[in-house]
């Protein structure tokens, strides 16, 4: 099995920090996908999650995951190109993000890409759900 490489690209998000979104705004941005060697996707799912992290037992919220338009049979990728596909969604209204001492509340956006015959690559970026400060 070769490299797979899978980035998630948050619109708006400055390089290196954790961006912040509002509840209930548009989560918009792109998977990025680089394989080596090539091969055929045949679906790419964005997931929209948060959990606990902490001490005592974790929790995971409902997952929100939405499948992203793919041509019929699949998209060939060629070893070293980079293709990108748009995705958008809905956030929820709560719960916020939390960084406490004992336990922390993390919101994620999880692609999955599914090629052939092979373990499916993913990719996981983490942001911020709180309302604006005014």
């Amino acid at each position: 099995m070769g490299k797979r490489m899978v980035e998630i690209i948050l619109d708006g998000a400055a390089a290196g920090a954790i961006p912040s979104y509002e509840p209930g705004a548009t989560l918009t941005g792109h998977v990025r996908f680089t394989p080596d060697p090539g091969v055929t996707v045949g679906a790419v799912y964005v997931r929209v999650d948060w959990s606990t992290r902490g001490k005592g037992n974790t929790s995971r919220g409902p997952r929100k995951q939405e499948k992203l338009p793919m041509p019929e049979g699949g998209q060939a990728v060629e070893a070293g190109q980079t293709v990108e596909w748009p995705f958008s969604c809905r956030l929820p209204e709560s719960p916020w993000s939390y960084a406490g001492q004992l336990i922390s509340i993390v919101w994620e956006v999880t692609a999955t890409v599914q090629v052939s015959w092979e373990l499916d690559p993913d990719g996981v970026c983490e942001f911020t759900l709180r309302p604006s400060v005014k």
